[in-house]
């Protein structure tokens, strides 16, 4: 229930009552603490200081003391006069003795600060007649309020003739840290330290309760100022300036339940003066639902709480069983929109409303049918034309929704869909567009128990601090982006209504910057007005939906899979679902944060543009409830403006874009999304809706303006009869995307073509080579940066016409998807079992093995990465090596041994299971191109999302450029022992040798280039075409000439049996299970893989074999 300006202040502390608008998160003090104004600074660290004209750091203004004589006597004059003037407006004797019982009434009920009678004084006083009571608690009002001035005025006269004096007075009274400003607070501390809170009649127990029954009398709606009764409340009146004047989303929400109070008092007003349609509402009701809600007092029907209460719990379940449910539209949050007559505090708004829809529309009341009757032919007739916004308007008014009047006048739900039918222009602009969570909820048991434990492994791999910087880094890369792509909107939108002089006014207004790129200050340097303003909108009934999609989905998500249907399952899964969610707070809070800011400053800036008005000043101005009810009372909108929950469904769909979370706008990714999400298919794609989403972005960022540039095409060559209309705001998206991801990827080509640029794209030098402190940062988890970059390099391949040679479709496939499944590993595992089975190679049993374990071996490591972080604490901390180790076993040819082996394989390379002694006793691993190892640079880094190594030698970046990387330069040994070994042969034998044959070669090649090279070979290819062409297959060549020579060394590396394994690795496939035949027939028995004689045996045999089949 709405409460009155004076009782919102008590509730700020309390928080009780769900249906005011409450400042969020803040007490009191808070409420009503000056903001702290941060200097801007200008050494880097904030990029984005305060602007001096934001509103949000508007502070209380300091007044120099201006004594005010007799102000409290005059306020308790105002008062006085505003109650007797109340009392002479009853017209009859019964509404006066009505108004005396109910102030009495209100007072024995405790409805009073003190909370109510407590004294047999108290119960006393509370039956001595009223209007005795009220006069002479009037006279006792007076009469504290003189004594309170006479104090000030004497503290005033002191300060006036000796300063000096006056403050030692003051530092003895206060305390040396309490001083007091000026005589009036000083005035208001010594009323306070007596007890009377600035009300000499309150010194006394019964006097002080006179006071209250006139407190209650005045809260009855006759008080036109909160000041002048007491010292309590003149100190409210400061305190409800100073929030007014924060110009925060505190003040914003006093204002709300301000204009909420003014509506409430002026629907009681006409309320109190058309008695005969309260009647006739309740008698309606009474006789169309059955109950009993009201008793008569003075010939009048009087609503009684107690009753209405127990009818609201008998009708609530009713409707929600009338005829199948009413229509999901019709609810709000949690909670049925029952019958407003059932609200005490709404009845006054719809007598109100009745009443002027009478005077307008005379006529159809003009009968005898019950009135709720009329009021439903009034919105449902066809003769009658009334006026949609006119309605609405009407209502707003008073505080009353179109919802809340629908259901006044409904008794079954076939009405409610009648009404919800005939007024489809205020339905759709009062019903969010934003999609439910593809979960299915009648789901059977065993698929809900499978998605909630999948849901815990998801939730627990983007638990690590390092997520939620890297994901907040990507929101960081994403803002310029969509700033800029607000500022095209804006040109592109005035384009369309006022042509090419309209976009570029656009684009030179001030405001259209300061609107387009305010996500900046609400993210970076405001986030406290974003978090305030939203939740103060979001958290409005109406806005459920809203709300749901940004901050609550898992919560809902966790309900529909079965949180809280009791039992051991559910226990331990829902400890385990806490506890992912404790571990997620860092991932949450930048995820809110962006949201928070993107929303708000997004919403400001649709609403500037559509309705015309600063949002903020509307809020602050009390307009919250109006916007949502579609009114026009207190904003003026343009004919055929989108409703306000039209425009928080963008700003909502916009924030969950930036954050990857919304439903993917192509039908295809939708389904695909959700049939991934209700199928558990997430243990292969663990997060469908971010690839989707990305993938969708990348498409618009690549060729978005394609469609509405089809369209256009469609429209002419059909004459108009195609697409009419103007651009949709996902077309401009589009275009305005399409063409900030082409100046992402020329930036990107211009950074990949500078002499800083590193061979491989994802990497970003950091410090100086030329020194020593040579380390790159690898991008790869930074989206979108990755992709730009991959995208620019792309493009420099193809205008240097090095394109083909060195595209790779795997690694485009996993760069853009944002996915680490690879195709042919399926594939390559089945082709293994089958040979297994059918008495093959027994080296496939080996590879196969080590195949499905590192499959499983990746999964199961999902469901300890929060645990990682631990050992990424111990490298920060130099308990634990920052250098990479060979962690892999070498394999032998038993698929249970080789499976276990991969299967530890994975966790050994996240350092589970691996002391730091341990860790540090194993080899180093070998890297093409890092002759000295390779090591992970800046640990604590990690935890900010940057993953940064040691940079490659300039040997490898030279050959990388070639088209050589490490799928030519590594070795394809599957025995991590001989693989190592290849590694650092070629690391200390081949590459430098090589590379410096090949920049000989090079510059003989150039002087060829120019000096030799026929004119056709000029014009047809490039300097570097032609190097590059020649130099990467001569070079090529090398190496694998070089290669063969280290496969015949390697061949003595590793143990005794390692060496024998490679022999016999080294056989081709068919002729080795050409040979296991013949030693089975010769030897009358199988090969034992792991015996070292048996397979030198082999190796012997299989050279027998090839002489024998040799033609």
């Amino acid at each position: 229930m709405d409460q009155s300006t004076v009782d919102f202040l008590d509730s700020l502390e309390e928080k009780e009552d769900k249906d005011i608008i409450p400042i969020d998160e803040k007490s009191v003090e808070e409420s009503l603490a000056e903001p702290e104004l941060e200097p801007a600074v200008v050494d880097g660290d904030n990029l984005l200081p305060p602007r001096a004209d934001d509103p949000a750091f508007m502070g209380t203004e300091e007044t120099e003391y201006d004594y005010d004589e007799d102000r409290r006597y005059r306020l308790a004059l105002e008062d006085e006069n505003a109650l007797l003037e109340k009392i002479d407006s009853f017209e009859t004797e019964e509404e006066l003795e009505e108004f005396y019982a109910e102030t009495s009434a209100n007072f024995a009920k405790g409805e009073t600060e003190e909370g109510g009678i407590r004294t047999p004084v108290d119960w006393l006083i509370s039956q001595l007649p009223t209007e005795h009571v009220l006069k002479f608690g009037m006279h006792l009002n007076k009469f504290g309020a003189m004594t309170v001035d006479n104090l000030e005025g004497s503290l005033n006269a002191l300060q006036e003739f000796s300063p000096s004096t006056f403050d030692v007075l003051d530092s003895v009274i206060t305390g040396k840290y309490s001083n007091a400003e000026n005589p009036e607070d000083l005035t208001s501390f010594i009323m306070d330290g007596l007890g009377a809170a600035g009300e000499f009649a309150e010194t006394l127990p019964a006097l002080n309760q006179v006071r209250a029954v006139v407190d209650v009398a005045l809260s009855r709606g006759v008080r036109g100022t909160a000041g002048g009764l007491t010292r309590q409340v003149i100190k409210e009146n400061k305190q409800l300036d100073k929030i007014r004047k924060t110009k925060t989303a505190g003040g914003a929400s006093l204002a709300s339940s301000e204009v909420a109070q003014i509506a409430r008092d002026k629907a009681a007003g006409i309320a109190a003066k058309n008695k005969d349609v309260s009647d006739a509402l309740i008698v309606d009701f009474q006789n169309q639902s059955g109950k009993i809600i009201s008793k008569t007092v003075n010939g009048h029907l009087v609503i009684d709480p107690q009753l209405v209460r127990e009818a609201g719990k008998e009708v609530t379940r009713e409707m929600a069983e009338l005829e199948g449910g009413l229509p999901t539209r019709l609810y709000r949050g949690n909670d049925f929109l029952t019958a407003p007559i059932l609200q005490p505090d709404k009845h006054d708004a719809l007598v109100a409303a009745t009443s002027d829809l009478q005077k307008k529309f005379p006529t159809i009341f003009d009968n005898d049918r019950p009135l709720v009757d009329n009021m439903f032919d009034l919105i449902v007739s066809k003769e009658l034309e009334v006026d949609a916004q006119d309605f609405v308007d009407i209502l707003d008014e008073y505080g009353m929704s179109f919802e809340d009047y629908a259901l006044s006048i409904v008794s079954s739900a076939s009405e409610a869909g009648t009404i919800l039918g005939k007024w489809s222009q205020i339905r759709r602009s009062k019903v969010s567009k934003l999609g439910e969570e593809a979960i299915d909820k009648n789901v059977g048991n065993g698929r809900r128990y499978i998605m909630r434990v999948e849901n815990v492994r998801r939730g627990g791999l983007v638990s690590q601090i390092a997520t939620a910087a890297r994901n907040l880094t990507s929101g960081a890369i994403r803002m310029p982006l969509e700033s800029v792509g607000n500022l095209m909107d804006e040109a592109i939108y005035a384009m369309q209504n006022g042509g090419i002089a309209a976009a570029g006014s656009k684009l030179v207004t001030g405001q259209t910057w300061k609107d387009s790129f305010a996500g900046f200050k609400y993210i970076f340097s405001r986030p406290d007005v974003a978090k305030d303003y939203t939740d103060l909108i979001l958290r409005q009934p109406e806005l459920k939906a809203q709300f749901n999609a940004m901050f609550n989905n898992l919560n809902e998500i966790q309900k529909i899979t079965g949180r809280g249907e009791g039992g051991i399952f559910d226990t331990t899964l829902s400890a385990a679902e806490d506890f992912v969610d404790f571990l997620n707070t860092p991932n949450r809070w930048q995820e809110h944060l962006m949201r928070r800011g993107v929303f708000f400053s997004e919403l400001q800036r649709l609403a500037r543009r559509e309705y015309g008005i600063d949002l903020m000043e509307v809020l602050q101005d009390g307009g919250l409830k109006g916007l949502i009810n579609n009114a026009s009372n207190s904003v003026s909108k343009k004919p055929n403006a989108p409703s306000f929950i039209s425009l928080v469904d963008d700003a909502t769909k916009k924030a969950l874009d930036i954050t990857y979370a919304k439903q993917p706008d192509i039908d295809i990714f939708k389904d695909a999304t959700n049939f991934i999400t209700r199928n558990g298919l997430t243990v292969i794609m663990p997060f469908p809706r971010f690839m989707f989403n990305s993938m969708e972005l990348m498409g618009q960022f690549g060729a978005g303006a394609s469609i509405p540039l089809s369209k256009a095409l469609m429209k002419v060559a059909t004459g108009g009869k195609a697409f009419k209309g103007p651009l949709t705001a996902k077309d401009r998206q589009r275009i305005s995307r399409n063409l900030l991801g082409w100046g992402a990827v020329g930036a990107a080509y211009w950074w990949r073509t500078s002499e800083d640029a590193p061979a491989d794209s994802e990497m970003i030098p950091i410090g100086d080579r030329e020194k020593g402190e040579g380390a790159v940062l690898n991008t790869t988890a930074i989206y979108p940066m990755a992709q730009f970059l991959y995208l620019g390099e792309q493009t420099k391949r193809i205008i240097e016409g090095d394109f083909s040679a060195k595209f790779d479709e795997r690694e485009f496939v996993e760069l853009f998807t944002g996915s680490n499944f690879r195709a042919g590993v399926g594939d390559s595992l089945i082709d293994q079992v089958a040979e297994i089975a059918s008495g093959g190679d027994f080296l496939a049993g080996e590879k196969a093995g080590t195949k499905a374990g590192e499959l499983v071996g990746n999964f199961l490591t999902t469901t300890v990465v929060p645990f990682a972080q631990v050992i990424d604490i111990e490298r920060a901390a130099g308990v634990r090596g920052t250098e990479f180790k060979e962690v892999a076993e070498d394999p032998n040819l038993n698929f249970w041994g080789a499976f276990g082996d991969g299967v530890m394989k994975k966790f050994r390379q996240r350092g589970m299971f691996l002391s730091p002694e341990e860790e540090a006793a194993l080899p180093s691993k070998q890297y093409a191109g890092f002759y000295g190892g390779k090591d992970r640079l800046y640990p604590t880094a990690k935890f900010l999302g940057a993953t940064i190594t040691n940079a490659p030698s300039e040997d490898f970046e030279y050959l990388a450029r070639l088209g050589l990387d490490w799928r030519v330069l590594g070795s394809k040994s599957g025995v991590p022992s001989i693989k190592n070994f290849e590694i650092g042969f070629l690391n200390d034998k081949v590459i430098p040798q090589v590379v410096e044959t090949a920049k000989a070669r090079e510059k003989q090649l150039i002087e060829k280039y120019y000096n030799e090279a026929p004119d056709i070979t000029r014009e047809e290819f490039t300097e570097r075409e032609y190097v590059i062409n020649k130099l990467r297959l001569e070079t090529k060549e090398k190496i694998n000439f070089y290669k063969k020579y280290m496969r015949e060394a390697s061949v003595t590396a590793g143990t005794p049996y390692v060496r024998s394994l490679n022999k016999w690795r080294r056989v081709p496939k068919d002729l080795r299970i050409s040979t296991q035949t013949y030693f089975v027939e010769y030897q009358k028995r199988l090969p034992d893989p792991l015996n070292k004689e048996d397979l030198d045996k082999l190796t012997e045999f299989s050279k027998i074999v090839a002489d024998l089949n040799r033609p």
